[in-house]
């Protein structure tokens, strides 16, 4: 039951903040249940950089309620490509890198 909204990547030039951040927001079936981003352990090859969104956790006694939850991923060095992929269980998605210089 988790929905993906509102993901922004951006590829910061910039020297006193160098760095490839990506924020976004999904809903979660219930407040216990835990989502992250990750960097694959496999590479790929598909020009492009690529996150796994992981659900963790998660209290089967809990009912369910929808919650919304942030998730982020942050390494200091950029990046050299333009999109970058989203996996997640049920699929993924593409979606453009914005540049600050």
């Amino acid at each position: 039951m988790e929905h993906i909204y509102e993901f922004t990547a951006v590829n910061d030039k910039r020297a006193e903040t160098q760095g490839f951040r990506v924020t976004g927001t999904v809903t979660v079936a219930n407040p216990t249940i835990t989502a992250v981003l990750i960097q694959p352990e496999v590479a790929h090859l598909g020009g492009w950089e690529e996150l796994e969104l992981k659900f963790e956790g998660g209290d089967q006694g809990v009912p369910d309620e929808p919650t919304r939850k942030t998730v982020s991923f942050e390494r200091k060095s950029g990046t050299g490509w333009s999109f970058v992929k989203l996996r997640y269980p049920e699929g993924g998605d593409i979606f453009p890198i914005e540049v600050i210089e």
